[in-house]
């Protein structure tokens, strides 16, 4: 007698059926709940545009809006609703004076600009209602930059020139009273370190007082240039000039020149001799009755001091 495999018995396409009939479950009650009406609630920023440089917008001004919008389900679906920005640009034509520091727009308006913008069409309801804004004239100011930056560099590394920024002065605007507190604009406290080459960046600036109202910084930035050079070190003998003192002696020194050590940019290395050096006595801080500190009175600007040898020297007061 033939056996009978049990396995042949089982249903070849159960799994199917049972997938087909949840998909069409499924299906039926996407399409249920997408033929209801939903009501959605967005809210956006409103952006207020082509408002003159003359006027300054208060922060008592209506900063959003907040609408209500019925759609079925698959309107929202083919609207993309929930996908729109939350910016509402709103144009300073639209607005008419109430007094002499307010203005305001109606929901026509606000409806307007939604259905141009944000193509949402369905709105129940928006709040608030209209919109507005108060404003005051915009006064200016010229006012000093102070930058707040601190460096140090590498090892054989050094500022060969003075350190620049520009602007030195910028304008500040804003409402005349907040202006009146504003002495200068500076930047953030900033420190680099390690510095090995030329920099230059830019910093932005910020009012040295708080402000209750926006204040505006034109230009906004300053350039900053720190001119970085590896140095290298050098010697030159330098002669002490002679000098008068009060009554009239001239000052002969023992011994009548110096060493002075002085660091300079490889770049200016060659262009430095002993002429560019000039020494002196100061008298006015003698020690015991004839020594006295040794001062350069000429040096090249762009020269480091490394020191003088002697700093302290003899003299002798020779009567005319």
């Amino acid at each position: 007698m033939k056996r009978i495999n049990s396995r042949n018995l089982k249903p070849k396409h159960g799994f199917s059926m049972y997938l087909l009939c949840f998909v069409i479950a499924l299906l039926s009650w996407g399409s249920l709940k997408l033929s209801k009406e939903y009501t959605l609630q967005l809210t956006f920023k409103i952006q207020y545009v082509n408002v003159p440089d003359s006027l300054l917008i208060t922060s008592s001004s209506d900063t959003s809006i907040t609408i209500l919008v019925k759609k079925q389900g698959f309107g929202i679906l083919s609207d993309h609703t929930a996908d729109h920005d939350n910016i509402l640009q709103i144009d300073f034509s639209s607005f008419a004076h109430k007094n002499d520091h307010h203005m305001a727009c109606s929901s026509k308006v606000l409806l307007q600009a939604l259905k141009n913008q944000k193509k949402i069409t369905g709105i129940e309801s928006i709040a608030p209602d209209s919109i507005s804004f108060n404003y005051s004239r915009k006064s200016r100011k010229k006012v000093p930059v102070i930058p707040l930056v601190s460096f140090d560099t590498k090892k054989q590394f050094f500022a060969s020139d003075s350190v620049f920024f520009t602007p030195d002065s910028v304008w500040v605007y804003g409402s005349s009273d907040d202006l009146e507190n504003i002495r200068f604009v500076s930047t953030k406290s900033v420190h680099l370190t390690a510095l090995n080459q030329p920099y230059i960046s830019q910093f932005p600036l910020i009012p040295s007082q708080k402000t209750k109202l926006p204040i505006e910084i034109k230009p906004a930035d300053i350039t900053y240039v720190i001119p970085i050079e590896r140095f290298t070190e050098s010697t030159v003998e330098c002669k002490i000039n002679p000098s008068i003192d009060h009554l009239g002696n001239e000052i002969k020194t023992f011994p009548g020149k110096v060493s002075v050590t002085y660091s300079i940019g490889v770049s200016r290395f060659k262009k430095v001799t002993d002429t560019n050096f000039t020494a002196s006595v100061d008298i006015s801080k003698v020690f015991g009755e004839n020594k006295a500190p040794v001062i350069l009175t000429q040096k090249p600007k762009y020269c480091r001091i490394v020191k003088i040898s002697p700093d302290f020297v003899e003299f002798l007061r020779i009567k005319p």
